[in-house]
């Protein structure tokens, strides 16, 4: 698959010279590489739809859910990065650690929203002190977590494994870099949105 768009010039120039009823075609795991990427992409809206559904369910809020889809675009960064600096090729591979990189951001996401919610219900603190106050609780966990899944990432990309190398190379920097941006922004965002609401949560039937 890598050698694709580095022999396809080739081939069309051969292409070009054959008779009548003849051509070149790729098959395989290029082939196969593209229904899989197609198939994902076909189901992605409803993966995304059924996500939302079941956030704001849990919170009952739709400002909630809202600020924690923001953060999913935060890993393309970290993996435009890592592509970059291992000089990983962009694949089915890659595409796939890019999805399972959105679950383990909207999962820091919610736990860190969660944490302040109860400092804010629970406690009774201000807005401003209660996401301090959840951001410091929340930030050892978050970070350990993010640690140890990219060190259990470094074999495949210390080693280059010919099949894992740009799906780990993506997902060692998106997880370390969208970690980071989502414990600063997060915060933030949580802060803009809930601006106007006085320090304490309201009650569980009224809807944000």
């Amino acid at each position: 698959e890598d050698m694709v768009p580095r022999i396809t010039p080739t081939l069309r120039s051969l292409e070009a010279s054959l008779p009548p009823g003849h051509w070149v075609e790729f098959d395989g795991v290029v082939v196969q590489s593209a229904e899989g990427q197609a198939s994902m992409q076909a189901n992605l809206p409803l993966c995304l739809g059924l996500i939302l559904i079941l956030l704001v369910a849990q919170f009952n809020s739709y400002k909630r859910p809202l600020l924690i889809v923001v953060t999913i675009p935060l890993v393309i960064l970290g993996v435009s990065m890592g592509l970059l600096v291992l000089r990983a090729d962009f694949g089915f591979m890659v595409l796939l650690g890019i999805y399972s990189l959105a679950g383990i951001i909207i999962n820091n996401a919610i736990v860190l929203i969660e944490r302040i919610d109860r400092e804010r219900r629970d406690e009774g603190h201000s807005l401003q002190e209660a996401v301090v106050r959840a951001s410091v609780r929340r930030l050892r966990p978050i970070v350990m977590s993010a640690a140890t899944t990219i060190l259990g990432l470094l074999p495949l990309i210390v080693g280059k494994d010919p099949l894992f190398y740009a799906m780990a190379s993506a997902m060692a920097f998106g997880l370390g870099l969208g970690t980071l941006m989502s414990l600063g922004v997060v915060p933030v965002l949580y802060t803009y949105f809930f601006a106007r609401e006085s320090g304490k949560m309201p009650h569980a039937t009224e809807t944000t």
